[in-house]
């Protein structure tokens, strides 16, 4: 991005001050120009496990790794093999069905060998399972718990040669088995520390939780720690990993009772001693659940940006390997755990989601991905493009990302992640009486204001994707107007322009919209008057009142929060004419009225008094829900979930509106940036039928209308699979218990949503700053203590300061 010089205020600049650092093991903000020679790059090649299973023949396979060793890589595969239609489950044996399958892949994802172990659990026992798989040189050993007929647990273990896949005799296990080694304690996980295993054991009895761990050496001998011996005060829920730390020494990162984040305990490696780690690991906390430890490495983390070893003497991530070194899609990515992390080779494995119109709504497959060190980048002189992902990673955007770099002769796209909410989030200094919505709408205001800097100043991302909640960028000194895309490139007859329309603000179109969400209210069509679209304030308290038999189906977690939330929902109704935020209007006083003579404080039902918002049991046919519908399959199963013709309307406003819009799924593109042609290219791709319905699968309504119509087809079939399947064993009574709808879909309901969209005009506005503002002064209204002309003069006057200071 090139550098401009540009004034920007001192409160920013100050606000700025008190952001959060940035991500660990991240590059710094802004973009380089151009790749350079020097640069690594590493191809990617996937393979998919257990590709050698027809699909067809299951009703259901997954694998998943165990473990794995310097030569092998272990997946338990499970699934069920299809059940024929007339199977007699009193006399028909099920499990002759059950899959369960230990596939043995090597590094190059070449299945070396597979065993069915299946069988040879239904010799020990009808009723047992697999507790554990153990690394030996000999190969993998496999524990089993098998209970007999008087609900005793038998251990048995058996070693799997991992070259032909054979298996040995399951014998009982020995007195220097792990599994024998502890009693009452249930075995969890196994861990590699240097030259130890070491295996926990959760520990419980009625007054307190800890842990026992199995040490291990290399020569098989074992050592139990038992964790009360040290520290018989503390009360451990959870271990989650333990690492080698050097110097031998071994960290323990757990969590349990009183503990405000995580607990940090030490074993020293001579003697087996355990001790709380006294020292800051607030410097760790984010990434306490993505630590792995290699071989020749010790402990590193995985995060978003790539792969960094943890240094415990600086207290930082030193890099190892970036993603950015490489054209993998994000999204996927970040699913996947690291096994081995060499110069030349990082290996990946673990389960991916992928969106799918299936009956889940996912596609799900077990990976083994391997990135290897090319001779040179094939990327260098291109120049770089930043992306800012503000609402995480998303598979149809990152997709689209390894699309565009693959095809690209000029240009890369690099990610950028610093600017998300939790980044600006210290939860480790949270007590129990935190509000969260304070803190969470400061971390909003604090990290916009960052962007909003880095933007002006030509030092933020090129693209930003999901900022449409941020009204603070929405202005042509930040982003570029992109009402002038749309003209010179698109036939809005092909799209919901309205939802464009929608988005703008004063004229201009600085965040478009890929896809959307809609938030209304679902009822019958017989509860409220025909061709009504949304509720009054004067109609929604009789609606709540007749209809919904004085329980509000409108969950919030207190009066001010209604307040703000119902306040972005009419934003449109607090800008006047010459576009200035102005409260002192009929539709600020007529909510604030509502709020305080209908909306409630949460009290405890332990004061004796009920819940003003009362939840009724799932069990029961509300007479209306409040819902916000992400796919087009949201708005069929509503469709459909009552036994009477449902209605979908906007929450209560001033003057009735109908559902309300909302989008994560948007581009900005900077008014700074030198490669915004390119900016433009991308933003084509997404916007493409390809994309469009890749992004409708997903999860979010497509602003295409034949991506619209095209996934809400398939999203019908898919409804009308599944229930025909259902059908054929169970009753219209047994499908409603199970949350399916009995009734089949039509395509009819696609042209109705499709028209009920296209007549939808109120944008979801929210601004962190403005709302924190809010929640501080109208408080003082509804306890009384200010009139409302009193709280709207101050309201004016702060909010004014804050937005003539953004310049």
């Amino acid at each position: 991005m090139k550098k401009l010089s540009v004034k920007i205020t001192s409160v920013i600049m100050a606000a700025a001050m008190l952001t959060a650092s940035a991500s660990a093991c991240s590059k710094p903000s802004g973009s380089s120009d151009k790749v350079s020679s020097d640069s690594d790059w590493f191809n990617v090649t996937e393979y998919t496990i257990g590709s050698q299973y027809n699909s067809d023949d299951y009703e259901y396979l997954y694998s998943d790794v165990v473990t794995y060793d310097d030569n092998y890589i272990y997946y338990r595969t499970d699934g069920l093999k299809n059940v024929p239609d007339d199977f007699n489950y009193e006399t028909d044996d099920y499990y002759d069905y059950v899959v369960q399958l230990i596939d043995v892949y090597d590094y190059e994802g070449n299945l070396v060998s597979s065993n069915s172990i299946a069988d040879e659990l239904s010799k020990l026992s009808d009723n047992s399972y697999i507790e554990s798989y153990t690394k030996t040189d000999d190969g993998l050993k496999v524990t089993v718990v098998a209970w007999d007929d008087d609900y005793n647990d038998n251990y048995y273990s058996a070693i799997l040669d991992p070259a032909t896949g054979e298996i040995g005799e399951f014998i009982p296990a020995e007195e220097d088995d792990i599994a024998s080694l502890v009693d009452d304690g249930s075995q969890e996980q196994t861990f590699t520390v240097g030259e130890y295993t070491m295996t926990t054991f959760w520990i419980s009895n009625d007054s307190s939780y800890s842990y026992e761990i199995v040490v291990t050496d290399k020569e098989g001998n074992n050592e139990v720690i038992d964790v009360r011996d040290y520290l018989p005060n503390l009360s451990l829920y959870d271990i989650s990993g333990i690492f080698d730390m050097g110097n031998g020494t071994a960290l323990i990162i757990g969590s349990g009772e009183g503990a405000n984040g995580s607990i940090f305990l030490t074993i020293n490696l001579s003697d087996f001693s355990v001790s709380e780690y006294e020292e800051d690991m607030s410097w760790l906390d984010n990434y306490i659940y993505n630590i792995s430890s290699f071989e020749g490495v010790g402990a590193a983390v995985c995060n978003s940006n790539g792969i960094c070893k943890i240094n415990f003497e600086t207290k930082q991530l030193d890099s190892l390997f970036s993603f950015d070194n490489c054209n993998v899609n994000r999204y996927d990515v970040t699913s996947l755990t690291p096994i081995s992390v060499t110069e030349d080779r990082v290996v990946m494995t673990g389960m991916l989601w992928r969106p799918s119109i299936e009956e889940d709504g996912t596609s799900e497959a077990s990976v083994l991905m391997v990135f290897d060190k090319a001779e040179s980048n094939p990327n260098e002189g291109k120049t770089v493009i930043e992306l800012a992902m503000m609402s995480g990673y998303d598979y149809a955007i990152c997709d689209a990302v390894c699309d565009f770099n693959e095809n690209s002769d000029e240009y890369i796209i690099y990610y950028n992640d610093e600017y998300t909410t939790d980044n600006y989030i210290d939860y480790g200094n949270n007590d129990d009486d935190t509000d969260y919505d304070v803190i969470y709408e400061k971390a909003q205001a604090e990290m916009a204001n960052q962007l909003a800097i880095d933007v002006m100043s030509g030092d933020g991302p090129d693209i930003i994707f999901g900022g449409a909640m941020y009204n603070q960028l929405n202005n042509g000194d930040y982003l570029i107007d992109l009402n002038t895309y749309i003209s010179d490139n698109l036939n809005t007859d092909n799209y919901f322009a309205n939802i464009f329309e929608a988005a703008e603000t004063n004229g201009g179109l600085y965040q478009m919209p890929l896809a959307f969400v809609t938030s209304g209210i679902i009822t019958n069509a017989d509860s409220v008057e025909d061709g009504q679209v949304g509720f009054t304030f004067d109609q929604y308290v009789e609606f709540v009142d007749k209809v919904c038999n004085g329980t509000n189906p409108i969950y919030i977690s207190s009066q001010i929060a209604f307040f703000i939330e119902a306040v972005n929902e009419m934003w449109d109704l607090m800008i006047d004419d010459n576009g200035k935020i102005n409260f002192d209007n009929d539709a600020f006083r007529a909510l604030a009225e509502y709020t305080d003579e209908y909306v409630f404080e949460k009290v405890s039902e332990e004061d004796g008094e009920l819940d003003y918002y009362v939840m009724t049991d799932d069990s029961e046919e509300k007479p209306a829900t409040t819902t916000t519908l992400g796919s087009i399959n949201s708005y069929i199963n509503e469709m459909l979930s009552g036994t009477k013709e449902r209605v979908y309307l906007g929450r209560p406003s001033y003057d009735g509106r109908g559902p309300l819009i909302m989008s994560y799924y948007s581009i900005g593109i900077s008014a700074q940036s030198d490669s915004s042609d390119a900016c433009l290219d991308f933003l084509g791709m997404l916007l493409s039928d390809e994309y469009q319905e890749l992004i409708g699968t997903a999860g979010s309504t497509p602003v295409s209308r034949a991506a619209f119509t095209s996934v809400g087809q398939k999203f019908c079939d898919s409804h009308n699979r599944m229930l025909e399947r259902y059908r054929r064993d169970l009753s219209e009574s047994e499908i409603r218990n199970m949350g399916m709808n009995p009734n089949e879909a039509e395509y009819s309901m696609i042209d109705d949503y499709a028209e009920l969209i296209s007549g939808l005009t109120c944008w979801y506005t929210s601004d962190s700053a403005i709302n924190a503002i809010i929640r501080e002064e109208m408080p003082a209204y509804f306890s009384g203590q200010k009139s409302l002309d009193q709280v709207i003069e101050v309201l004016e006057d702060r909010v004014n300061t804050v937005v003539s200071e953004r310049g």
